[in-house]
């Protein structure tokens, strides 16, 4: 920062605020990128937590009212390579389900009886 006797200016970098995401506070990002004319784009960033419900091989992701179809995913890279935009009649999405099965059962509490 420099600052004379007026107010501060920043000197360093163009832009600093497009390193900080204000959207994805998670340190692990996964990029969705897209070949545009021969140049790698990046679309988005997903945090880690949630990428897998988002993107993954043959998904449809949906970005500023475009559709993209994710073609593969670099898991060292963190970086999934999209194609599109593309015009689809349908959509994907992720069910997320869970079955708990218990092995044994064990009493938590004595059980109160009523005299």
């Amino acid at each position: 920062l420099l600052g004379s006797s007026g107010p501060l200016t920043f000197c360093g970098e163009a832009h600093p605020a497009r390193d900080v995401s204000l959207r994805c506070l998670d340190e692990h990002r996964w990029r969705i990128q897209v070949d545009i004319g021969g140049i790698m784009t990046t679309l988005e960033e997903v945090e880690e937590w949630n990428a897998f419900y988002q993107i993954y091989e043959g998904a449809t992701y949906m970005n500023n009212g475009r559709t993209f179809l994710v073609t593969s995913l670099d898991f060292s890279t963190r970086i999934a390579i999209t194609k599109g935009p593309v015009r689809t009649d349908y959509y994907t999405s992720v069910v997320d389900k869970t079955t708990i099965e218990t092995s044994a059962a064990m009493l938590a509490y004595p059980a109160w009886i009523p005299s």
